[in-house]
């Protein structure tokens, strides 16, 4: 799952592409994927904001399982129904297990650490990876990632105003992101649970 985009990666180039005139290549989901897969990660992660519905972290584990993915939580959360209230317990110890709390500054460490440590890894180009950080910038009203978020804001937008720079402005985005997760690039989707 590593070199497949995300789906707020896939929507935030399209978005880029659409609105700005730039040319990234995305790759082509089915419609049915919206915009590219989602992580369970991810989706746990926003559903603590909320973002997203718990409901739909079972059938993103089952997926995750048949995608070869492992890990005994994982596996708990994929056998849980959609309504069942341990759901929320186990989603909870999902974010604690990756580094995250289960609150709002968590979930934001969280996806912070996902989207910047593929920023990093080269999984997708770095303004599409500032993109997806500064999305979540509305979640940000303080903290320690605020000031690295607006950062990484304004030089997504400094990409798309002067084309003349996007190398360099590249760079730049990609030493803030090594910065800020350090030795956490690793694939955080990928980890057993």
């Amino acid at each position: 799952m590593d070199q497949m985009w995300l789906n707020l990666e896939a929507g935030s180039a399209r978005a880029l592409n659409r609105h700005h005139g730039v040319h990234l290549p995305v790759p082509a989901y089915s419609p049915s994927s919206h915009h590219g897969p989602r992580a369970l990660i991810v989706q746990a992660a926003n559903s603590v904001l909320p973002e997203a519905a718990l409901e739909d972290l079972p059938s993103l584990a089952r997926a995750e399982l048949a995608a070869g993915l492992t890990g005994p939580l994982r596996g708990q959360i994929a056998v849980t129904s959609q309504n069942d209230p341990v759901l929320e317990h186990l989603r909870d110890e999902l974010v604690v297990r990756l580094g995250g709390s289960a609150d709002g500054f968590g979930a934001i460490t969280l996806t912070d650490r996902v989207y910047l440590g593929r920023l990093v890894r080269g999984v997708v180009p770095a303004v599409v990876g500032a993109r997806c950080v500064g999305w979540y910038g509305a979640w940000r009203a303080h903290g320690p990632s605020l000031a690295m978020a607006t950062a990484m804001d304004e030089l997504m937008q400094t990409w798309i105003d002067q084309p003349m720079r996007r190398d360099h402005l590249d760079e730049v985005i990609v030493s803030l992101a090594r910065r800020t997760v350090d030795t956490d690039a690793f694939d955080l989707i990928s980890v057993p649970v």
